[in-house]
């Protein structure tokens, strides 16, 4: 496993999910923007890895009341928005 595989990618916005949980967000939004950039470099933006990491950043926004970037990241990636938490955004994909 590389800095840029995708199962380490994962781990690292699993990470950010605690982080997100544990509500310590600033810590959380660092680790997400650099998973979510490095999963599209490495294997581009319809990867079910990528938009995975896209919903729940996007999540994290409305939690923040940052709905303009939570909106902005759903249309980047194409994630469909149903309200009240919940979103087109599949669980985390199991490539290692």
């Amino acid at each position: 496993m590389g800095k840029d595989d995708v199962g380490t990618l994962n781990a690292m916005a699993e990470v950010s999910l605690c982080l997100d949980m544990q509500e310590k967000f600033d810590s959380a939004e660092i680790l997400y923007q650099d998973a979510l950039r490095r999963l599209e470099a490495s294997v581009g933006m319809e990867h079910e890895g990528t938009r995975w990491v896209a919903g729940i950043f996007a999540r994290m926004f409305e939690k923040k009341a940052r709905r303009e970037q939570a909106t902005k990241l759903r249309t980047q990636f194409g994630i469909v928005y149903h309200g009240a938490g919940t979103s087109s955004t599949p669980a985390p994909p199991l490539e290692s």
